[in-house]
């Protein structure tokens, strides 16, 4: 009998380190592997929502790009939300730091509660839904599944998923890339095998042209490659202060561009709407004439009465003799 009970006694034994041992490597495998946090793949969402317990905003994607419905369909910026796609579809957390569902309420993760609700959808179907809560540190933030306990910690914050329409307008939707002409109310440029040259209209051969400053044509360019609209304006000036035509590979545009109320406007052909724009762009676009894209001469000649004199070699610098008077 004791000698049965021994055996049993080891079996059992064995049988706990085995099975200790099967449950290490499962632990020690998903540790090793984690799973993704949302099974959804990036380039087939078409529609994403986003909101708090106040506001929501919607952005759809068609032909490739991502537009604001509420906003006249303007653009979104379209690699900051691919990023944001691709990091939620990389995100594998390890641990969870809360698997109930009394802690969604304190990390602000519950369904009732949340800093953030996000839903993308697919066709019209929702293809993954989360939430985002409380803050654990510097752009962290608590992140849960729509339909899972498990609370985890994700390198995102609130300021990644504004809930405010105009927060999502692509800034630069009106700048004009690769410039190769650009034509003011009192001068024209044209960019030639990387050189800028005034265009006269009706010029003749062999009539002289002004050289423009290579400078400062290259600089009214890139302010106009740089272009960064506030915000759609509240109201749309009457009158214009001033009109450019700007000539790309891609076409040409006119922007105009406008005062009212000590506020900056600016307009583009291709688009109905008028944007607010900062006085510093403002100004250095408006601000350049053809006085001040002329190349500054250079002092080549030497002032009246200063060029050499009387019995001195200009030459040398020696002094020669001067000859008496008869």
């Amino acid at each position: 009998m004791t000698k049965t009970l021994s055996w049993l006694s080891a079996l059992l034994g064995l049988q706990l380190l085995i099975a200790a041992g099967l449950l290490w490597q499962s632990l020690e495998g998903r540790a090793a592997k984690p799973e993704p946090f949302l099974n959804f793949e990036p380039d087939e969402i078409d529609s994403i929502k986003i909101g708090d317990l106040d506001h929501t905003v919607t952005l759809t994607k068609k032909d490739g790009h991502w537009l604001i419905p509420a906003l006249e369909r303007l653009p979104a910026p379209d690699a900051r939300i691919e990023s944001i796609l691709t990091r939620l579809k990389n995100f594998k957390p390890a641990w969870p730091v809360a698997t109930t569902t009394a802690s969604h309420k304190r990390f602000e993760v519950a369904n009732d509660k949340f800093q953030r609700k996000v839903q993308f959808y697919q066709d019209g179907t929702v293809a993954a839904e989360w939430y985002l809560g409380t803050s654990p540190g510097f752009r962290k933030s608590h992140i849960r599944k729509a339909d899972g306990n498990g609370v985890y910690t994700i390198a995102m914050s609130g300021f990644d998923l504004p809930v405010k329409t105009e927060d999502w307008l692509d800034k630069g939707l009106l700048r004009a890339s690769e410039i190769s002409g650009i034509k003011g109310p009192d001068y024209a440029l044209e960019k030639t095998d990387g050189t800028w040259r005034f265009v006269k209209a009706g010029a003749t051969d062999g009539e002289s042209i002004p050289e423009p400053d290579q400078e400062k044509a290259q600089q009214l360019a890139s302010a106009l490659t740089g272009l960064q609209v506030l915000g759609v304006a509240d109201k749309t000036p009457d009158s214009v202060v001033k009109t450019l035509e700007v000539t790309t590979p891609k076409g040409s545009w006119t922007y105009d561009f406008m005062q009212a109320d000590d506020k900056n406007y600016i307009s583009r052909n291709d688009r109905k709407t008028v944007f607010a724009l900062s006085q510093f762009d403002f100004n250095r676009i408006t601000g350049v004439d053809f006085a001040k894209l002329l190349k500054e001469k250079k002092e080549t000649e030497s002032e009246p009465g200063k060029a050499g004199e009387p019995g001195q070699d200009e030459s040398s610098g020696i002094d020669e003799p001067v000859p008496p008077k008869q």
